[in-house]
């Protein structure tokens, strides 16, 4: 249908609304694992989102790079926890229970690279 047909210049605002959207998440990579923790290193973009959600319950500790907490609380299904670090350059998290806890950084849900229940994640920013 005609609908379904797309000009040049669609396919080119599609593909510039790709890129851009590739461009604001980022490359988030593994730089080191041992025992239940994890480090990431985020490069490559202009913001630093963490989004915290829960398919359960779980104690998390948030902290900062100047080792403030700025969450230190029970994460359930009701009330998710976003952070906006984009003027820091490190954020760490002290999971409890993270069966029950997916993380998001800037949209892209990180894989815990260990089956401990407990697990530490500490994300390091390198802002464009």
């Amino acid at each position: 249908t005609a609908e379904d047909e797309k000009t040049p210049e669609e396919d080119a605002k599609d593909s510039e609304d790709k890129a851009e959207e590739e461009q604001t998440a980022g490359e988030l990579k593994l730089a080191s694992s041992s025992g239940n923790s994890s480090t990431y290193d985020l490069t490559n973009t202009d913001e630093f989102k963490v989004a915290v959600k829960s398919t359960g319950e779980s104690w998390v500790t948030a902290k900062d790079s100047s080792g403030k907490t700025v969450f230190n609380n029970m994460i359930t299904k009701e009330n998710p926890q976003e952070f906006n670090q984009t003027d820091d350059t490190q954020f760490s998290l002290n999971i409890g229970r993270s069966t029950d806890i997916e993380v998001y950084v800037n949209g892209e849900k990180i894989e815990y690279e260990t089956d401990s229940i407990v697990q530490n994640i500490i994300i390091n920013y390198t802002k464009e």
